[in-house]
């Protein structure tokens, strides 16, 4: 799905009949853990299963504590009495 998003996001943003001037693209290498790419749907994945540790190498510090805190809050919401 990224190989094809890519691929549109290259033909329009460097097609020079388009009424905006081309803007060029540059792909960078997908970061990689344990040999495997880091994907979002991995990520998501881990997430929805609840499953932090293991996705802690995987995002970044402040993304990990972001995502950690509102979880929290999730579960707080979703523990408090409603009135």
């Amino acid at each position: 799905m990224t190989a094809k998003y890519n691929r549109d996001m290259r033909h329009w943003l460097e097609t020079p009949a388009l009424p905006s001037p081309p803007i060029q693209l540059v792909e960078i290498e997908r970061l990689q853990y344990q040999g495997t790419a880091i994907s979002a749907s991995w990520v998501r994945k881990l997430l929805a299963a609840g499953d932090f540790h293991a996705a802690a190498p995987l995002v970044p510090e402040d993304t990990l504590y972001y995502l950690q805190d509102l979880q929290a809050r999730r579960q707080a919401h979703a523990a408090s009495p409603e009135i």
